[in-house]
């Protein structure tokens, strides 16, 4: 599955979505979801081999540079790739 996470890691029900992600899920983070790609509570899931993804300009767009990122970067492009691949999204 597909989870979208576009709110910080103070928001309650993004905390749920991160919560029951499975090994097979991948995450995106966009909007002000890629506060979590600097935080390093996301470490855990990328510990457990859940793929997490941040999208670059959403990134930069809040001051952080890809050497802050624990996860990956990529572009809206490369989200689209991911909903293709994946059957089921949450968002």
């Amino acid at each position: 599955m597909l989870i979208v996470i576009k709110y910080g890691p103070e928001n309650a029900a993004e905390r749920g979505k991160v919560a029951m992600a499975f090994d097979d899920d991948e995450i995106v983070l966009l909007q002000n979801g890629a506060f979590w790609a600097v935080s390093p509570e996301i470490c855990a899931l990328v510990d457990r081999g859940i793929k997490v993804y941040v999208i670059e300009s959403d990134l930069y767009a809040r001051g952080y540079t890809e050497r802050e990122s624990f996860v990956p970067l990529i572009t809206y492009d490369g989200m689209i790739d991911i909903i293709e691949r994946q059957e089921k999204s949450m968002g």
